[in-house]
């Protein structure tokens, strides 16, 4: 038996907690798989999801790029704590970017539901005369 799943037309509203950056990114990637329909209802918490590890991540990339790699430690150089958490991060990230269809591999696969057409009949018939 298949279940049709119809996808979301509007953009969700982001949830409540998120900051200023939380909820930009929420609308930047919410529009995206809005606008592929693909999202559904069902979406939302693997959404929230990924735009947390997604600000986790940029902000790692901010740190490194500010302070480096390496960073001092007491008494050495030691790896950035933010590296650990950039690369830790990022295989989540590809993770969810192929559920989204947000990557070239994933968009291979993602099967968007075809438009109801306005007039079956008419489609029918072209099809028989075709």
């Amino acid at each position: 038996m298949d279940i049709e799943v119809k996808p979301c037309t509007n953009v969700p509203e982001p949830p409540i907690e998120f900051d200023a950056d939380h909820r930009a990114k929420w609308y930047d990637v919410a529009t995206k798989i809005v606008d592929m329909n693909i999202y559904h209802e069902a979406d939302f918490d693997m959404l929230k999801r990924y735009v947390v590890t997604m600000i986790i991540w940029e902000r790692a990339a901010e740190d490194i790029a500010k302070n480096g790699v390496l960073v001092m430690g007491k008494t050495r150089p030691i790896q950035n704590p933010s590296f650990n958490a950039m690369m830790i991060t990022e295989k989540q990230l590809q993770m969810f970017a192929d559920k989204f269809g947000l990557s070239p591999k994933s968009r291979m696969g993602v099967r968007v539901n075809a438009k109801v057409s306005s007039d079956p009949i008419a489609d029918f018939l072209k099809e028989l005369n075709q």
